[in-house]
């Protein structure tokens, strides 16, 4: 290329600015990654939360021994126990669990374990979650 044509070459890419809307989507990723945190965040202390203030309903997502996931249902409080009914069903994925969280899995067994035990359940990482409709 001629000296000329480079010269006007630099001149016609400095002028050139790139359109704004092109870093939308690294605006909605960012905006994303920031509601993920969020939600997590809010998730763990909701569980604090429903842990320290049982309520009948309330949803436990635990890790079986097996290495599988399932869920135990709230049916009774009292003074220093929980009694809880568990799914009948477990499965493989934490991401699937809500497959089988339905109210014909909860049999009319229930278990009963102390706020304590739950407690320690919680922090061992044996029950991950609690929800709460």
């Amino acid at each position: 290329m001629s000296d000329q044509l480079q010269l006007q070459y630099k001149n016609i890419k400095g002028n050139v600015k790139g359109p704004t809307w092109q870093f939308s989507g690294l605006l909605l990723l960012i905006c994303l990654i920031g509601l993920i945190i969020y939600t997590t965040g809010r998730d763990k202390l909701n569980t604090k939360l429903y842990l320290s203030e049982p309520e009948i309903g309330d949803i436990y997502k635990y890790r079986v021994d097996n290495g599988n996931y399932s869920t135990m249902k709230l049916v009774s409080i009292t003074q220093d126990s929980l009694f809880l009914s568990l799914n009948d069903y477990e499965i493989s994925k934490r991401s699937r669990i809500y497959k089988i969280d339905k109210p014909e899995n909860y049999p009319d067994t229930y278990f009963g374990y102390s706020k304590h035990e739950i407690s320690l359940m919680e922090k061992d990482g044996t029950i991950l979650e609690i929800n709460r409709d």
